[in-house]
């Protein structure tokens, strides 16, 4: 008697514990179990993680706005690049297309500098991408790129 009901409690206070967890996300917005590592959103596109990109956009953060990132990038490093600086350095257009579909603008003054980082960066679909948007510069010496 005594041992099936140790059997039988075990899995219902685990049941109980996970559900407290998900009460607790959907209130405060982050589980008591496995709660996530808070990360930027360049953080994010340099792990490639798209959720995560996407529910931090459609949360209020600003996909042009400047952002720290730490060892993603740039190995043991901080740097702070926008979101589709990021998308580039990961080489992965699907990212600068995800960034670019949730509100990151590419536009006449930027679009120079990511060329030139997409071309520094061996970034040949972003490169081919932004290509056929805008004029190449005639040089990238002198600008400012992320590294």
């Amino acid at each position: 008697m005594l041992l099936s009901l140790a059997l039988v409690s075990a899995p219902v206070l685990v049941i109980a514990g996970l559900s407290a967890s998900g009460i607790v996300a959907l209130v405060q917005g982050q589980p008591l179990v496995w709660a996530a590592e808070p990360v930027t959103l360049t953080e994010a596109i340099g792990m490639h993680d798209s959720g995560e990109v996407v529910r931090q956009i459609s949360l209020g953060v600003n996909p042009n706005a400047r952002y720290d990132t730490w060892d993603v990038l740039k190995r043991y490093q901080h740097v702070s690049v926008t979101p589709l600086e990021a998308a580039v350095a990961t080489r992965e257009l699907y990212l600068f297309d995800l960034v670019v579909a949730h509100g990151g603008l590419v536009t006449p003054e930027n679009a120079p500098t990511l060329q030139c980082f997409a071309a520094q960066e061996r970034a040949t679909d972003i490169a081919e991408y932004l290509a056929k948007r805008f004029a190449q510069p005639d040089s990238c010496d002198g600008r400012k790129l992320p590294w």
